[in-house]
């Protein structure tokens, strides 16, 4: 019982510590990406155009199973 009481208070103290650290700006926190990761690259691909190009895919998929389903003329 009293070891478990000890490491509960070692991990306290430990947390603690890192907390009241003072951090750098721009230091983030551990396992976070930096921020030029985030930033827009060359050929770097935009939501709005996977939105564009999915819907476009969707579109074609329906305009071949339309005529798919026509009757022979």
């Amino acid at each position: 019982m009293k070891y478990s009481l000890l490491a509960a208070a070692l991990v306290l103290v430990l947390t603690g510590c890192d907390q009241l650290r003072q951090k750098e700006p721009g230091e983030g926190k551990p396992g976070q990406y930096p921020p030029s990761l985030w930033e827009k690259r060359e050929g770097q691909v935009s939501d709005a155009d996977i939105e564009a190009a999915q819907k476009a895919e969707a579109e074609a998929a329906a305009a071949a199973e339309a005529k798919k389903n026509e009757p022979p003329k």
